[in-house]
């Protein structure tokens, strides 16, 4: 065995990733993108605000940020000095039906 600061690497085993952890995933993911269609209901939000209401409902940092792109949020920043400012996804633009008389 080597002594001092340097000591040879061993060998990791790597983490079995299951299905299960997957569906683990979906489930924190689905809870974020809840939880920040709900908060951005009201109109757009400071993002610091957001991100202590998440970590106080144990939703990961990481995790919020995976839902504002899934969800389409657009962030802002105000002023020089302002701060950041999350929106809600613009409304899409609905679909036109066209109407075919025969």
């Amino acid at each position: 065995m080597a002594s001092g600061p340097f000591v040879p690497a061993t060998k990791v085993p790597l983490k079995q990733v299951s299905r299960r952890d997957g569906w683990d995933r979906q489930r924190r993911l689905a809870k974020a993108k809840a939880f920040l269609a709900r908060k951005l209901a009201g109109g757009p939000q400071a993002a610091n605000t957001l991100l202590q209401a998440a970590k106080t409902a144990k939703i990961a940092t990481r995790m919020l940020h995976r839902a504002k792109d899934e969800l389409g949020v657009r962030t802002t920043h105000t002023g020089w000095h302002g701060q950041w400012v999350w929106q809600p996804p613009a409304a899409a633009p609905t679909a036109q039906l066209a109407i075919v008389e025969l």
